[in-house]
């Protein structure tokens, strides 16, 4: 019985490796995608007023909104294999993932951050693309 337990609680660390794996190259990918919006927005050559600025930052914020959700449930999967793998650990006798969570920044999960990140980053684009239809109104 150990030694199946041993193996799930090796597949639970594995699927916990790739989820964080996945979350920080999301995270790369988001800022990349923000960067070139934001080089492409601020760059003159390609400004054509208020009104052209508008569907680049509806894309910026809907590409960012979409990849902050995709953040969420990854979160959330993340956490449900770290309970699974914290309760085997308990039954072996041992406390790695549980240790690793004291030992965390601050004692936050690094999610916290990326999210703020994911967030701040989302109202910039929603303020540019709420920004020039109020100028228009004016």
């Amino acid at each position: 019985m150990s030694a199946n337990k041993e193996v799930e609680y090796g597949q639970a660390i594995n699927y916990i490796h790739h989820m964080y794996e996945t979350r920080h190259k999301a995270f790369h990918f988001m800022l990349i995608v923000n960067a070139a919006l934001l080089a492409i927005k601020f760059n003159s050559k390609t400004q054509t007023g208020m009104i052209g600025i508008l569907p680049l930052s509806v894309f910026g914020f809907l590409v960012t909104t979409s990849l902050l959700l995709f953040a969420v449930r990854n979160a959330r999967a993340t956490a449900k294999y770290e309970g699974e793998a914290m309760r085997i650990e308990k039954e072996l006798g041992f406390s790695l993932i549980t240790s690793a969570h004291h030992s965390a920044i601050g004692g936050m999960n690094s999610g916290v951050y990326l999210t703020g990140v994911y967030i701040i980053c989302a109202l910039f684009w929603l303020c540019s693309s709420i920004y020039p239809l109020f100028l228009m109104l004016i």
